[in-house]
């Protein structure tokens, strides 16, 4: 299981924390947490569609979408020293 996103807070008087977890098969690659990752943020092909969509138009809001995730991931994974 890889944790992304921690956050640390408090409730009750304790200190909790909340993350998106990926579960990913090993060995743990960058490459593998990206592909699940993405995979759960565009179910049902829509990863590919917005590929396909950017091919045509750079500009287009899904592939925009695509690549401001994939990056942000990659800043992610940067801090945690994967």
């Amino acid at each position: 299981l890889i944790l992304l996103n921690k956050e640390e807070f408090m409730e009750d008087d304790m200190v909790k924390y909340r993350a998106d977890v990926l579960r990913l098969k090993h060995p743990v690659t960058i490459d593998r947490i990206i592909n699940q990752a993405c995979e759960e943020e565009f179910p049902d092909g829509e990863q590919i569609a917005a590929i396909r969509k950017g091919a045509v138009n750079p500009n287009d809001e899904d592939f925009i979408r695509l690549n401001e995730f994939v990056e942000n991931l990659k800043r992610q994974i940067d801090e945690c020293s994967i």
